[in-house]
Formats: structure tokens, C-alpha cells, sequence
């Protein structure tokens, strides 16, 4: 089905390379009669100041033009610059545990997670069954603190069930689980592959939670883990976990399961809490 944006080009009698010369002369950018197809089949996403210059050159209103790319997700102002980097932003908590989800099924060389809150359980069993299938994928997980949840304690179990991270595949390790332990050490959040990487944010919704995030991609070809695992933190000015110290077995399996709080009433008429932790 033809699109609006390109509807619109012939109502003018224009080809592709006249409307460009056009739309650069308006914008003064840069472009070409490939990426110009690339928007009309909605392909690509074009940006605000090219969408503000088409609408200036036909003579259309924005909604009209772009309801082709806009269709399927509202635009954000992070969606529509075109950065090469960012290529989504996840405002349901839906969206970011498929984001996850599929970053964890694409993982073939290399799978980094951060963060002791995980207790989603199909992306937990989505971690399992992806080491299970590719015994190769080298696994980091770090962890700040003891886990949180019984969920992620049972899956920290899980995953030395399946592999030992003293042993070596073809001579390279593929467990490693650290854990973060100085006190002042802000807790990251992030879940890389060699090919993408979703960074979970708070919710843009109200004060409780990380419901909210940020998908991110490279062009292709596509960058090694390594990439994604530096650009990743830096995408919300987050530091590398260089802090993390390496744990052996014997620790993984001594990790509490969680912390509790329960009342305990001192001397007086109020109360205050003590940690409890197994």
C-alpha cells in the first residue's frame, strides 16, 4: 500500500531526486533519494527536522504524512532525532520484558546482566534455556549485593546447575558472576548482547519501579559485546562495573535468599525495623 509521504511526491510530479534537492534546500541537510524511499516504505523513521521540511514542501500536516511510520508506537523526541544508537524507548513494562527477552534470544557469543532485583520468570527461564541451547554463550552476571528476590536466588541455583564457572569450554570460561560489595556502589541495571542492549529505567509513570526503559542496537554490522557493554552504561551516564570482584562457587551458593524487615518495638511507643537476612 502506497504511503501518504510518497502519495504526497507525486502529487507534486516529483522524483525522488528532485524532492531531496528540495527538502536539503529547506533543511539544508543532506538527503539522499535511498533514504528518502526508506521513509516512504517506513523503514526508517524520519527525523523532526526533516519531518518539519517535508511538511513545509508538500504542504502537509505531519500526522498525515508520517501516520505510516507512527502507526504501530507513538513517536518520542528520542525516536525521531535518528540517532544510530538509540532505537527505542520503552514506556511499558510489557514492551521493556519483551525487549529483554528477545536480547536474551538473539545472545549467541556473549550475555552481560546487572542488578540483584530480577524476579520476572519468563525472563529468568529465558536466560536458562538460551545457556542451555548454546553451551558456548559466555554468561557475566553482576550482582549488587545478595539477591533481592527468591526468584533470582533460585535462578543464580539454576544457572551453576548448568554450568560451573571453575570449568572452561574450549578454554574459555563461560560463567562468570561477580558481585559488587562496597556500600556506596549504586546498583546498575542493564542486560547486554553482542547485538543489543535494553537498559531499564525508572518509571516514567510514578515513583515505584523500573518499568520504563531504553532498547538500544547498533547499525549493522553489528558491534562486538564488548561495544555494547561500554556504549550501554553510557547511554544514562552510568560508569562500567569495574568494582565487581569475582566470586567462586562456594560463594554463589552462601548468598542469602532475600532481605526482610519485621517490626521490632524498642523501649517506648514506636517502632523501628530490623533487617533479617537467609
Amino acid at each position: 500500500m502506497e504511503s501518504t509521504l510518497k502519495r504526497a511526491r507525486l502529487d507534486l510530479n516529483l522524483t525522488q531526486e528532485e524532492a531531496c534537492d528540495q527538502l536539503n534546500a529547506i533543511t539544508g541537510g543532506a538527503t539522499t533519494p535511498t533514504l528518502l524511499s526508506a521513509w516512504e516504505h517506513g523503514r526508517k523513521r524520519t527525523g523532526l527536522k526533516n519531518r518539519r521540511g517535508l511538511c513545509e514542501l508538500y504542504q502537509r500536516p505531519s500526522k498525515e504524512l508520517f501516520a505510516h511510520q507512527d502507526r504501530d508506537e507513538a513517536t518520542t523526541t528520542l525516536e525521531a532525532t535518528g540517532t544510530a544508537n538509540v532505537t527505542r524507548v520503552l514506556t511499558r513494562y510489557t514492551d521493556l520484558l519483551e525487549a529483554m527477552v528477545e536480547v536474551v534470544r538473539g545472545a549467541r557469543h556473549q550475555l552481560v546482566v546487572t542488578g540483584s532485583r530480577s524476579r520476572e520468570p519468563r525472563y529468568l527461564q529465558t536466560i536458562e534455556d538460551t545457556l542451555t541451547r548454546f553451551p558456548n554463550l559466555v554468561h557475566y552476571r553482576v550482582l549488587y549485593g545478595p539477591p533481592r528476590h527468591r526468584e533470582l536466588h533460585e535462578h543464580l541455583q539454576h544457572l551453576l546447575q548448568l554450568r560451573d564457572p571453575s570449568e572452561r569450554r574450549n578454554g574459555v570460561k563461560t560463567l562468570h558472576v561477580g558481585l559488587v560489595q562496597t556500600p556506596s556502589a549504586l546498583e546498575r541495571h542493564f542486560l547486554a548482547s553482542e547485538n543489543a542492549a535494553v537498559i531499564p529505567l525508572p518509571s516514567f509513570h510514578g515513583a515505584d519501579g523500573f518499568d520504563c526503559g531504553v532498547s538500544w542496537a547498533p547499525k549493522p554490522p553489528p558491534a562486538s559485546c564488548n561495544t555494547a557493554v561500554r556504549r550501554a552504561p553510557l547511554l544514562t551516564g552510568w560508569r562500567p562495573c569495574s568494582i565487581c570482584a569475582v566470586c567462586p562457587c562456594e560463594t554463589h551458593r552462601a548468598l542469602p535468599t532475600k532481605e526482610k524487615y519485621e517490626p521490632v518495638r524498642p523501649r517506648g511507643s514506636g517502632t523501628t525495623a530490623r533487617r533479617i537476612s537467609r
